[in-house]
């Protein structure tokens, strides 16, 4: 497995493994012309952290981010703004591809000075419980505030 930055090279396989995503959490109102739209407009920004987990030419997940203005102060943070998970492959294996993606995130947070990340966790059966992502945030640092995953570096 390779973690890297995505290119509008990626685009389709992305669309197919957010689209596999979505249908496996029945969600059924989805467009792929615009889930694609979505996907070239964020991988063209200068300012976006994209990042997949790639095996043998397989997309197994990803996070697209972008760095966003606060709105009551002067600060940019950056802000998650799809995540997925290839549903083929193992709970243990989305952790681990999970878990990749979001180790990168520091080193992006430096490069660009920003000092704070928003990731959110949505659950597949509705809870409000402990899942294993919540358990994953947690130990990597982030801080649960209004439902949002926070971390300041």
């Amino acid at each position: 497995m390779i973690y890297r930055d995505a290119t509008l090279d990626d685009v389709d396989k992305i669309v197919d493994c957010i689209i596999d995503f979505w249908e496996d959490r029945n969600h059924k109102d989805y467009e792929k012309d615009v889930v694609r739209d979505f996907l070239i407009k964020c991988i063209k920004r200068k300012h976006r952290y994209a990042v997949i987990c790639e095996d043998k030419g397989q997309i197994l997940g990803g996070q697209l981010s972008e760095v966003e203005d606060h709105p009551f102060t002067n600060e940019w943070f950056l802000a998650e703004k799809i995540w997925f998970t290839s549903p083929k492959i193992s709970k243990f294996k989305r952790a681990k591809v999970a878990y990749g993606v979001l180790s990168e995130i520091p080193y992006f947070m430096k490069k660009f000075n920003l000092k704070r990340v928003v990731n959110h966790v949505h659950s597949t059966d509705g809870s409000e419980g402990c899942t294993s992502a919540n358990k994953m945030l947690q130990k990597m640092g982030y801080q649960l505030l209004w439902q949002k995953y926070v971390k300041t570096v």
